[in-house]
């Protein structure tokens, strides 16, 4: 959840990146709960950034 949590902040800070928080936080997530990796894949802010990981697509430019 920490790094949930900084990456929310890195949504409204454009200082602090918030796809390697993100990417963090769903990857100790799988490991630890499919509940809580379905949460943060289906959430709305943050799974573009995981999707974007996922397919291969990398980080979006101005994120």
């Amino acid at each position: 959840m920490l790094f949930v949590g900084v990456g929310a902040v890195g949504v409204a800070l454009p200082a602090l990146p918030t796809t390697p928080f993100i990417l963090i936080a769903a990857f100790c997530f799988g490991k630890s709960s499919k509940r809580a990796e379905k949460w943060i894949s289906n959430n709305r802010y943050f799974s573009s950034y995981i999707e974007n990981y996922r397919n291969e697509n990398g980080v979006p430019y101005g994120s």
